[in-house]
């Protein structure tokens, strides 16, 4: 169980057959009496892509944090569609 956002984070390791389990404890599914839920295999199409390659001070990394994880599991909030911010720069 991932207690904030910033915990929920992780960062794929290309060498390692890793996967993560995403579920809904408060939700079991009839058939299997398990939780719902669905599982993530990173790098399974395509080449495997690294994070941002940018340093922790570089104004690039400021505005696109989210690209310096391979993933962040956050709840849902309608005004956090976009993690880069409604309009960037193209």
């Amino acid at each position: 169980r991932l207690g904030t956002e910033r915990a929920a984070t992780r960062t794929c390791d290309q060498t390692k057959a890793r996967t993560w389990r995403v579920s809904n404890p408060s939700v079991i599914n009839p058939i299997t009496n398990e939780s719902v839920g669905y599982k993530l295999v990173p790098f399974t199409r395509g080449a495997s892509q690294p994070v941002l390659l940018t340093g922790p001070e570089c104004a690039v990394t400021k505005k696109g944090e989210f690209a310096t994880k391979n993933l962040w599991v956050t709840p849902h909030a309608d005004d956090e569609r976009f993690p880069a911010g409604e309009f960037t720069p193209q």
